[in-house]
């Protein structure tokens, strides 16, 4: 995080919010003893004093001889008082006009860790500021710290007004998140207080053990039930403040017994103690950690207090159920799934609290138009998909439906017309609408689920496939299990129009520094497709190595895939082909990139001659294979040689290779990015080349490069894309540009006419560590990007209104130094391609933080049913 300035005014209107008053200050010195320095490591500005403009006396800061500097002062809140942030309006500048920011800190006391900060980009315009921080509402005090660092020569100014107590729109979330508890297990003085609010039954032998527990950190309520006593319920009243708002109830689950099996669990909501369940949750394997559950009841908006009702069952009985009903109507004898008369359960049940009706739906990416019905949807085994007239194309997506729900409901669903499809009692109807284009595009679609029928409506397949994707994450997390499971398939009646925010929705992924098995990518695409991306861009050479086979030119996998004698990998042929059938049943394409002219050691290693430096070893051949520095720079040291036309020729054979392993990509990525300075002049041949066409120096060369390359491209009939490097005015116009640096360089595409997309460093290179790197894996780079972080990404940041429709979306990176296992993979990838990818698709007033962090708290079971394993940032 960057410190930039040398002179800071700020000018504080007192309100009956604010915290200082600088009106108040008799002198420079009283204000000094508030605003203090912290030690000599961080030392006291050249000038701090009381300045005064148009009547208003305000702070002054000055940096003249040193770079950095800190003052802090404690803030005092009013006794009583809790506020979770500040809030200021800022403006500022220097003399020599170039883009400065002032870094603001927020921390519990003195010494200890920030509770939050924020670097501030000023400009000549007012702009107020919010920093604040849920932990701060929770303090009655808090260090206010102002870190400055100019550089040499700069000055640099800083106005603050308005200085006052503000709060959090992330406090009043939780705040109103509170008001839905329902019970607060932490709050009961002893076991027989809690007992008493909760009224037991038993259908076999003895009661079930209700007690106080506190597992996982959390207080929590234990329900113990015994083998012979298998068939229990435990209820408890609760009111409904919410009224017609509330649709549910919501209740984190952990399995206390850590037994190897356990019986059933149900948790439901009742108008009456006796009366039917309004709603229920079937939990089949209890989890070993909290996992919240969910009990939809549209019905419990229309009553002012409800029972829930908690309760264990013979897990022999209910499967023996569940297969007499499906081989009953499959007209195969019934048969006994277990003959033992059932298993213990000691389940803890803690923060069961009311769900409003906008929260039963957790789809991400956040949908553009949402609306909730008042019922619900059960899918039966006697269900069907109907193909609509006209709608046969579909059939490949009813296909991969069918195979979505058989596994886990055990239902495998027949594909029938609409007339076969009236005699079925639950349907999914799907629909191509090609007139419905102009509404929802290409990729959008319609999704209506009623009491007996879900529509899955689009343009073409690949809304359908989309509709798909949201229709499975409304069905609780079970639906992705690969095994079946003795569950109840609800999901609520809802209505949906959704349609993508932006063309490019992408990730890269580096499989030259390590290799992954094919298997790893069929289940990346699957991730993929979920969360409604469409691009993966593949990265399948670099510097140390070349990951797939060339028939043209066979030592790139003979030579180049290899470190020492056996370490490394590379996918055939037929290797390649399945990965880009896989996806594009998925609407995905695959985009290869071939990296030219630097990071191209392993090409150059296995074909010298198109070489500057023909003595250039491959990275990793010599040296220790499990040191961390073995992957890193100087990987693009050996170039191509852009004077020689064998180069071309080599090049233009390689593209058309490609071109014929990815038919379905209109784009080769040339790469183009971080061309060692000097290596070219280093070149005799390319030093007399860059002197017989006149150029002056190794940036011409390179677009001299580019612009041949471009040309090769074309001629296969693709586009060219590149790294941001590659940017200049003479480039073909229908060359993209890959921005990953800063959002400057998109909204500086644009400008010059190319199509772009944003890859921001900062929010989307998911290499970086995720938090402490004492408590993270290795990490390439100092850097942190969070989740949190990475949803501040905006595609169209910077860009101005004239430019945006240059501008085709986003992506994400993970490149692989120091990322060797499909886990540690995961663990980078996830939640953050997450966060990713609601910010490509999702419309930017569908966007929020707090809103999203509540949905991702429900796809991290559904990422476990993939064996995803994924950083947790749930508190």
């Amino acid at each position: 995080m960057k410190f930039w300035s040398a002179l800071m005014m700020m000018a504080v209107t007192w309100s009956a919010m604010a915290f200082d008053d600088f009106e108040n200050y008799p002198d420079s010195g009283a204000m000094r003893q508030v605003y203090r320095e912290f030690d000599a490591n961080n030392p006291y500005p050249d000038r701090l004093e009381l300045g005064e403009r148009d009547g208003n006396h305000f702070m002054l800061m000055e940096n003249r001889d040193r770079n950095y500097s800190v003052v802090f002062r404690e803030v005092v809140l009013p006794e009583g008082e809790r506020h979770s942030a500040i809030r200021f309006r800022v403006r500022g500048g220097n003399d020599q006009g170039t883009p400065q920011t002032f870094n603001v800190v927020l921390r519990p006391r003195n010494g200890m860790p920030d509770s939050v900060g924020q670097t501030i980009e000023l400009t000549d315009a007012w702009q107020t500021v919010t920093v604040g921080d849920l932990e701060l509402a929770e303090l009655d005090r808090f260090i206010l710290v102002f870190g400055l660092h100019k550089q040499p020569g700069e000055a640099m100014f800083v106005e603050v007004d308005d200085l006052e107590f503000a709060e959090d729109p992330a406090w009043q979330w939780v705040q109103e998140d509170r008001k839905r508890l329902l019970d607060d297990y932490g709050a009961y003085s002893d076991a027989a207080a809690l007992r008493q609010k909760y009224l037991t039954r038993e259908t076999e032998a003895a009661a079930p053990v209700l007690d106080l527990t506190t597992y996982d950190n959390r207080a929590a309520l234990q329900l113990d039930s015994g083998p012979e006593a298998m068939e229990t319920i435990c209820l408890r009243e609760y009111a409904n403040p919410f009224g017609a708002a509330a649709a549910g109830v919501e209740i984190d689950v952990a399995d206390v017994s850590r037994q190897p099996e356990s019986g059933l669990v149900y948790v439901a909501v009742r108008a009456t103690p006796d009366g039917p369940d309004l709603g229920r949750v079937k939990i089949d394997e209890l989890p070993r950690g909290f996992e919240t559950y969910r009990v939809l009841a549209p019905g419990l908006g229309k009553l002012d207090k409800f029972f829930l009702v908690l309760q264990t069952a013979r897990r022999d009985r209910e499967e023996y159920a569940e297969m007499k009903y499906l081989n009953d109507f499959c007209g195969v004898p019934s048969v006994p799934v277990s003959t033992k008369i059932g298993y213990p359960v000691s389940a803890a049940f803690a923060s069961p609290r009311l769900m409003l009706k906008e929260q039963m739906v957790n789809i991400i990416p956040a949908v553009k138009e949402l609306e909730i019905g008042d019922g619900l949807f059960q899918l039966l085994p006697k269900s069907a998909i109907v193909l609509s007239d006209g709608s046969e194309a579909a059939r490949p997506v009813a296909e991969q439906l069918r195979a979505l729900l058989a596994p886990s409901t055990g239902f495998t669903l027949p594909i029938v017309d609409p007339v076969r499809g009236a005699s079925y009692p639950r349907r999914i109807v799907l629909t191509l609408a090609p007139e419905q284009a102009g509404t929802t595009g290409k990729e959008g679609y319609e999704l209506e689920v009623a009491a007996d029928t879900i529509r899955l409506t689009a343009a073409e397949n690949a809304g359908l496939f989309y509709a798909m994707q949201s229709l499975r994450q409304l069905f609780r997390p079970e639906i992705e299990s690969r095994q079946f499971r003795y569950l109840d398939w609800v999901i609520p009646q809802v209505k949906i129009v959704d349609r993508p925010e932006y063309t490019w929705r992408s990730v890269h992924f580096d499989t030259a520094r390590h290799f992954f098995p094919k298997e790893y990518l069929f289940r990346l695409i699957d991730l993929l497709a979920l969360q409604k991306l469409n691009t993966f861009h593949w990265h399948y050479n670099d510097g140390t190595a070349w990951r797939v086979e060339s028939d043209a030119f066979p030592k790139l996998t003979e030579v180049g895939a290899w470190w020492g004698d056996s370490a490394g990998g590379f996918y055939t042929k037929e290797d390649v082909k399945a990965i880009v059938d896989y996806a594009r049943e998925r609407f995905i394409t695959v985009v290869p990139e071939v990296e030219m002219p630097a990071h191209a050691n392993a090409a150059l290693y296995a074909y010298p001659d198109n070489a500057c430096q023909k003595e250039q070893l491959l990275e990793g051949k010599h040296g220790d294979a499990n040191t961390a520095s073995w992957f890193l720079r100087p990987y693009w040291v050996a170039t191509y040689c852009a004077s020689r036309e064998e180069t071309y020729d080599f090049i233009d054979r390689l593209i058309a290779e490609t071109v014929e392993l990815f038919p379905d990509s209109k784009i080769i990525h040339i790469g183009g990015d971080e061309l060692p300075s000097g290596a070219w002049e280093a070149c005799p041949r390319c030093k007399a080349f860059m002197q017989e066409k006149g150029f002056a120096g190794e940036v011409e060369l390179q677009n001299y490069f580019t612009r041949r390359v471009e040309e090769i491209v074309a001629r296969h009939g693709r586009r060219a894309l590149g790294w941001e490097q590659v940017m200049a005015d003479n480039l073909r116009p229908d060359t993209m540009i890959h921005a990953y640096l800063s959002q400057e360089m998109v909204a500086r595409a644009a400008a010059a006419g190319y199509e772009v997309f944003s890859n921001n460093a900062g929010c989307n290179y998911f290499d970086y560590y995720q938090g402490s790197q004492a408590d993270e894996p290795l990490a390439i780079t100092s850097g942190m990007t969070t989740v949190k972080q990475t949803y501040t990404f905006d595609p169209m940041a910077r860009v101005p209104e004239e430019l945006r429709s240059k501008v085709l979306g986003g992506q994400g990176a993970l490149w692989t130094e120091f990322i060797s296992t499909p886990a540690q993979a995961d663990y980078m990838f996830f939640p953050r391609m997450t966060a990713m990818s609601e910010k490509v698709w999702s419309a930017p007033e569908r966007c929020g933080w707090q809103e999203f962090e509540r949905r991702l708290n429900f796809f991290y079971p559904r990422l476990s049913q993939f064996d995803v394993h994924y950083k947790d940032y749930r508190k």
